[in-house]
């Protein structure tokens, strides 16, 4: 006769054979379809990967599942959610209001992050409340803001975004996972935003702050938030008669791409600071690629250092 701990640890181990066989179909998949498609079947894929390393197995099968349609050519819908949440219903309106007026299709890389952190917001927000959970779920729904503040026409980010100082100690977070890859195409249509034009040189700013990247991405991480409510104080008390946002990359990656990776950086956080602001913020915005590293460093070597953007208040 079977105990009810035998029972629970043969369905536990069903589950697991489960997602295993799901996402090992997802792995083996070759993606075919458009941009769109093609960027959220990486992007499930690779959330699946850290939920099961995380060991919330209970995502693991719903995201493979859709990483394997994606794969497909299909255009899975964001998660709809059971139990309404003001906060995540907005978001997800936000999120088809831009995906049907052709955010598919005119930034398809930026669109499928956007879906792609949304439902990992979701998720995370029906699960239980361990620490790990609403951490992670706090995670998604930067990115997810990140993400909307890049695609043109869309709402802009509500929450302040993350910053540290010159003289903080940059934080470095552990995923290996890389939010742009040459490989599956998570960048390459991804025009910049924003104002684009030379850096005046007009002395020294009165004000200097830094936001520091993760490897390979231009997406705006969690720490230092204060800092950032700093930048903004300073900025609606109109401290200032320039702003200059110059984005920067490390020597690691051809130079063409670092270039390109740069002005994502500076956009990114232009469209962070005129999210807080509620006003689109007047700005010169560039990127220098891996020209002006912050420390020198060899050919194809990572530096958080150099990773970063540069907000300058005159």
């Amino acid at each position: 006769m079977f105990t009810k701990l035998s029972v629970s640890l043969i369905v536990t181990a069903l589950v697991l054979a489960a997602c295993a066989s799901e996402l090992e179909r997802a792995r083996r998949a070759k993606p075919i379809g458009d941009d769109f498609s093609r960027a959220l079947s990486s992007g499930y894929l690779r959330l699946a990967e850290n939920e099961q390393a995380s060991q919330y197995h209970e995502h693991v099968e719903y995201l493979a599942h859709r990483a394997t349609s994606s794969a497909d050519g299909l255009h899975p819908s964001p998660k709809i959610l059971k139990n309404k949440q003001l906060e995540l219903t907005s978001a997800r309106q936000r999120l088809v209001k831009s995906l049907s007026t052709n955010a598919r299709i005119t930034t398809p890389e930026t669109a499928a992050e956007a879906q792609i952190a949304y439902d990992c917001w979701a998720l995370k927000s029906s699960g239980d409340e361990k620490a790990g959970m609403q951490a992670g779920m706090q995670d998604c729904k930067r990115r997810f803001e990140a993400a909307m503040g890049l695609i043109p026409g869309s709402a802009t980010i509500k929450s302040v975004q993350s910053m540290v100082t010159p003289a903080a100690r940059p934080v470095v977070k552990t995923s290996t996972q890389p939010v742009i890859s040459p490989e599956d195409h998570l960048y390459q249509r991804l025009k910049p935003v924003g104002k684009q034009s030379a850096s005046p040189q007009i002395g020294e700013p009165k004000h200097k702050f830094m936001i520091y990247f993760d490897f390979n991405s231009y997406l705006i991480t969690r720490e230092a938030d204060d800092v950032m409510s700093d930048v903004v104080a300073k900025l609606k008390a109109n401290e200032y008669k320039l702003v200059r946002i110059e984005g920067h990359a490390d020597r690691a990656g051809p130079r063409q791409y670092n270039q390109k990776l740069s002005h994502l950086r500076a956009n990114a956080v232009q469209a962070a600071l005129s999210s807080a602001l509620s006003r689109p913020l007047e700005s010169t915005v560039k990127g220098f690629g891996e020209r002006i590293p912050a420390k020198t460093t060899r050919d194809g070597i990572r530096e958080v250092l150099n990773r970063r953007t540069e907000i300058l208040l005159f």
